[in-house]
């Protein structure tokens, strides 16, 4: 979907500029265009669906005339942005605008009416990307890498929604020191009634710009969310989000994941480097081979690197022919702190080895170049992986993986 931003204010058309950006909508430079020029753009490039975001200003009149004839000319949509005025609210309504948002909300309001519009229209919305956060065994640290990462990822891009697949006890409302009302088996029980607003409400909002669906607060049976609602609500909050975070619990419901990697999602495996993880870890990426998912997609995460007694990682990448692809340094005092507390690491250390890492890691989701570090979060190794070693395989290098620690 094409957008014009139509505004007379530089500074706030970047800004409307950068948030379209963070939600997906793409938005050159040569589509930001002064009030006067407006109608005429569109008319030069005689696209009836470009929607348009127009900033009224202080010339309301003005910015009032140009939503008249830019309505005559697009069946997209137009958004008008001004101050909280009731008189011109309704003005511009009355002059064709689909939407009105106060100037001051305009970073939380103006993705919201965008999904809210076009979903309205039957207009498409760009997808956020879905990150799928999966470990082999327990202990490897999987929720607290997803909520720091899902922090880091709303400081880049200015929102971000983590979504908490574990039924057998989440932890992640308690990592970000969030008490929520509502949790993913109530959204489960209005299945039937799934939309935004239900969804919106489901949420629960962290002063990071995380939005968190959490797990139930008691243990519940595994098929007690079935996959196809998953499926629906996941693809919904794509549609709200440039990044969607999962953390992922139950390997073993293949039906559940199967479902969410054929949204194209990116899946992060972590893994602890010692014999019994890195056996799972194995173990896991045979599985997701099986399910047909191809490894560009899938990325190994070192988490607790330089742990004593630990494996090294050139060791094991040679050993059982897998590379893994990022390294999160060893830090218990850091993270212990970080759960106890509430307060993720890359809030409260930011410039620690670990947080440096992890947010490292998350530029790397969203392509931001990086400068090479003291720790690095990428593993810059040139082993040449050879086809993987078959999980029934793996218990037989034990004695190979003890000689190497």
């Amino acid at each position: 979907m094409k957008i014009l931003i139509v505004s007379e204010n530089p500074p706030l058309a970047d800004k409307l500029r950068l948030i379209l950006s963070r939600v997906g909508h793409d938005c050159p430079a040569e589509n930001l265009v002064a009030l006067e020029k407006a109608a005429q753009t569109l008319t030069l490039h005689n696209e009836s669906g470009t929607s348009v975001i127009v900033a009224l200003g202080k010339d309301g009149l003005a910015a009032l005339q140009t939503i008249e004839q830019l309505r005559q000319k697009t069946k997209g949509l137009i958004i008008a942005v001004g101050s909280k005025d009731a008189e011109l609210i309704l003005a511009a309504v009355h002059a064709g605008a689909d939407d009105y948002i106060d100037e001051s909300l305009v970073e939380d309001e103006l993705p919201r009416s965008l999904a809210r519009q076009c979903a309205a229209k039957g207009l498409t919305t760009p997808q956020g990307e879905l990150v799928l956060i999966l470990s082999g065994s327990g202990g490897s640290g999987r929720s607290q890498i997803a909520a720091n990462l899902s922090v880091s990822l709303a400081r880049i891009q200015g929102r971000s929604c983590l979504i908490e697949l574990d039924l057998c006890g989440g932890n992640c409302a308690s990592m970000l020191s969030l008490k929520p009302r509502h949790t993913i088996l109530d959204l489960c029980r209005y299945s039937d009634k799934l939309d935004r607003k239900t969804l919106e409400k489901t949420l629960i909002a962290h002063e990071s710009g995380v939005s968190l669906l959490p797990a139930p607060n008691e243990v519940v049976r595994p098929d007690t969310i079935r996959g196809d609602f998953v499926e629906r609500f996941v693809k919904e909050t794509r549609s709200m989000f440039p990044q969607v975070i999962i953390d992922y619990q139950d390997l073993w419901n293949e039906d559940l994941l199967k479902r969410l990697a054929g949204q194209n999602a990116r899946i992060l495996l972590v893994t602890r480097l010692d014999f019994n993880s890195v056996c799972n870890a194995s173990r896991t990426l045979n599985q997701l081979e099986r399910l047909g998912i191809e490894n560009q997609r899938i990325q190994i995460i070192a988490n607790r690197y330089g742990e004593f007694g630990s494996v090294s990682p050139k060791k094991i990448e040679q050993t059982l022919s897998i590379h893994i692809d990022h390294l999160l340094p060893d830090d218990p005092g850091t993270v212990l702190r970080s759960i106890n507390s509430g307060i993720p690491y890359v809030i409260e250390s930011p410039t620690l080895p670990l947080s440096k890492a992890l947010s490292g890691l998350a530029d790397s989701l969203v392509g931001v170049p990086r400068q090479k570090s003291a720790v690095s979060t990428t593993n810059t190794s040139s082993t040449t992986a050879e086809p993987r070693t078959n999980s029934h395989g793996v218990l037989n290098i034990r004695s190979m993986l003890c000689r190497l620690v």
